[in-house]
């Protein structure tokens, strides 16, 4: 299959694997990749082996910190899987960003500043919103998808407002490793791309996790596969179904005015590995922004998963599916 980074000299990988010395340990294998569909619980279990004795050999600058290494996918090019050993340290990378790309209790575009966690002086209400937003973020989301357009607005308003002397609107560690040593690399391809991200330690299932998140690549990149789904979004999903499912994912933290993102979370929900015989609940507990159970019906997936799935399959776009 054509790899969308082959370019990429041998001597980038070392210098891309090199970087688990730092700090944030933030690497880019570009040659290597990762098979969704079968080769994520060998990944993950080497991963986590390493990561171990490394602990063990007390081989870590930084106890807080773990590794997080990120290759493209067999399945999708211009798709990189990220799989940080601990959640808190994909959140420390992906958090800011993702609000950014689709919102959360604030709109949609928002950059909200980095936190130290020290003293700081009494906050306005947008300032408390904006913390709040990054803290639950670090602590609950279990996965992460960002196109690479909404990636490079962010780091391009960041930047911005962190060289204009707003210092808390800088890059944080795991941010800047993130962006030296994966995004720099994906941006010089001149070619648009899909971060997706698990963790080894997290708080939900990581295949479940990591087949939510390849659907959204899916949507992302494949028009055939978004048109697919949004003309069954708009012509067989029965007006009050689309009004149930939109206000179960607004209660879960989700931004309802955004249609792009409500019809990405449809399908992804609907068809992600786990949910074949299941009703839609527990979903968004661990992922989204407040502690309210996603649950629609059992007759919403009986209704509509198996019609869906065989759409797109009958387009040539079967949904990836992670075993």
């Amino acid at each position: 299959m054509r790899k969308l980074f082959s370019f990429i000299t041998v001597l980038s990988v070392v210098a891309a694997v090199s970087r688990f010395t730092a700090r944030a340990e933030v690497a880019f294998a570009p040659l290597a990749t990762v098979n969704v569909t079968n080769g994520i619980f060998d990944w993950r279990l080497g991963f986590r082996t390493m990561a171990a004795k490394r602990v063990l050999d007390g081989k870590y600058e930084d106890y807080a910190t773990g590794p997080t290494e990120c290759r493209e996918t067999e399945e999708l090019a211009g798709v990189i899987l990220c799989m940080s050993y601990r959640q808190l340290d994909m959140n420390r990378i992906f958090s800011r960003i993702t609000t950014y790309s689709e919102g959360g209790t604030v709109p949609t575009g928002t950059v909200i500043p980095n936190f130290t966690g020290t003293a700081q002086k009494p906050k306005d209400g947008q300032a408390q919103l904006y913390e709040n937003e990054l803290r639950i973020g670090y602590m609950l989301t279990a996965g992460h998808d960002i196109p690479s357009v909404a990636m490079s607005e962010f780091f391009t308003k960041v930047f911005d407002r962190c060289n204009a002397g707003e210092r808390n609107y800088c890059l944080n560690t795991e941010e800047r490793e993130f962006y030296d040593a994966v995004y720099l690399p994906l941006k010089t391809s001149g070619k648009p791309f899909v971060i997706i991200a698990f963790s080894v330690q997290s708080t939900w299932v990581y295949a479940e996790v990591v087949s939510h998140e390849i659907l959204h690549a899916q949507y992302f990149l494949s028009e055939k596969y978004r048109n697919v789904v949004d003309r069954f979004w708009n012509s067989t999903v029965s007006e009050e179904d689309r009004r149930v499912f939109v206000r179960t994912l607004e209660d879960a933290g989700y931004n309802p005015n955004d249609a792009y993102v409500m019809r990405n979370e449809f399908q992804a929900y609907l068809l992600q590995v786990g949910k074949e015989d299941k009703t839609i609940d527990n979903c968004t507990l661990v992922t989204k922004h407040k502690t309210t159970t996603l649950f629609v019906p059992q007759a919403f997936s009986d209704r509509y998963r198996k019609p869906l799935m065989d759409r797109l399959t009958d387009a040539g776009v079967p949904p990836i599916q992670v075993h």
